[in-house]
């Protein structure tokens, strides 16, 4: 998810995200520097969020593996 997106959000937006995309854990990027490049700048982790609230998530399937992640990442 892009930071600019981040700032603008409320955590039911990411919970929402999250959930609607099968998935446990989304990484924040921001583009820095002189080429514009991707920096991960931080994680949002569902179960997290929803023992921070004190809330229960109901369990989804998740399908990520490493490949999948480090393609994200050099997308």
């Amino acid at each position: 998810i892009p930071i600019k997106s981040v700032s603008m959000s409320r955590v039911g937006d990411i919970v929402e995200t999250l959930k609607n995309k099968g998935k446990h854990h989304t990484l924040v990027v921001d583009y820095q520097g002189p080429k514009n490049q991707k920096t991960i700048r931080g994680i949002f982790s569902l179960n997290q969020i929803a023992r921070q609230l004190g809330i229960q998530v109901r369990s989804y399937t998740f399908n990520d593996t490493i490949a999948e992640i480090v393609r994200t990442i050099n997308k």
